[in-house]
């Protein structure tokens, strides 16, 4: 053991090793020494795993399981936030556009924007969310910078009892609901636009492409619409229109059962839907245990970012689990 580590120091720290791999120093030993190949294997493997800057730089890390987040019980009362910010700009000289998403419903508002700032987006809360939705308990968010730590955004959420959750950095499937209407935002205004040849008016035509995907059903077998507010209105591209003589009468009847009965059934099928996805994507993962003292890497979520981003380690650290 002991030939070996001298061996493995020349082979893997210093410029003629070059951070070698298990497999590369293990078949050099082997050409020139005789020696048992599991003892080699199990020493060699020991010290390229106790290695701090193999560690740092490591791409094949075992992935650590998803969990999912809570379901809300009903609508309007969590949201989740996200921005286009790559619009051309209009005529208004609107860049931005702002995506807000009822987490029980898939219910969508869009609201153009000139810039994201604290004031912008508090107003677009207000007049847009709040006005229509009433307060909601909680809204969900990617930490943008210059937004998610500003004072006067900050306050805006304390004075209305609004909670604010950040999702994690660097993992935009964690605010999936949010990412997924900006990109079916984005695909089918960006066709429409195409089509129409009128690019610069963008802002004209988001009212119904919204309306269009807030009344078309989903993978749950309900518009947004009709978990939103219990029914839906009537819509253009209907081949049939069928206005029923005593619908107000049964509305008032039985609007609140039947919005009940779809909710329900809506929100059975997402947990579903939800935990066949993540049992899917957590077929390669391993279920992490942490405790106290122990010492661990954090991923550099900032790395694919700046000049030679591509250079710098993968994780920093080690840091020591404190609580």
């Amino acid at each position: 053991n002991s030939l070996i580590s001298l061996i493995f120091q020349t082979k893997h720290f210093s410029i003629y090793g070059s951070h070698m791999s298990t497999p590369k120093i293990k078949r050099q030993i082997e050409q020139q020494f005789f020696v048992n190949k599991r003892t080699l294997t199990k020493v060699l493997k020991y010290y390229v795993n106790e290695c701090y800057i193999c560690k740092t730089f490591t791409a094949d890390t075992q992935q650590h399981k998803f969990k999912t987040l809570p379901n809300p019980p009903r609508p309007r009362v969590d949201w989740s936030i996200d921005f286009v910010t790559d619009m051309p700009k209009s005529l208004s000289d609107n860049r931005q556009v702002m995506i807000i998403v009822d987490n029980f419903s898939f219910f969508t508002i869009a609201v153009p924007l000139k810039a994201i700032t604290a004031d912008t987006v508090s107003d677009a809360l207000k007049y847009h969310l709040i006005q229509p939705f009433g307060l909601p308990s909680s809204i969900r968010m990617d930490e943008q910078i210059g937004l998610y730590n500003a004072k006067a955004f900050r306050t805006f959420l304390s004075q209305n009892d609004i909670e604010l959750y950040a999702t994690a950095v660097a993992s935009p499937f964690s605010n999936g609901k949010a990412e997924a209407a900006v990109k079916m935002f984005k695909h089918t205004l960006r066709k429409f636009l195409f089509q129409e040849k009128d690019l610069t008016n963008w802002e004209k035509h988001i009212p119904l492409v919204i309306s269009t995907h807030n009344n078309a059903i989903n993978i749950y077998g309900f518009s947004p619409e009709e978990l939103m507010f219990g029914t839906k209105n009537p819509h253009p591209t209907d081949i049939l229109k069928v206005y029923e003589n005593d619908f107000e009468m049964r509305y008032e009847e039985f609007i609140f059962r039947i919005a009940n009965d779809k909710r329900v059934q809506a929100q059975r099928k997402m947990c579903s839907k939800q935990q066949e996805n993540v049992s899917y994507k957590n077929k390669e993962r391993l279920e992490k245990e942490f405790k106290m003292g122990d010492l661990v890497l954090h991923t550099q979520m900032q790395a694919s970012t700046g000049v030679g981003s591509k250079w710098k380690p993968k994780f920093t650290g080690p840091y020591q689990i404190i609580k």
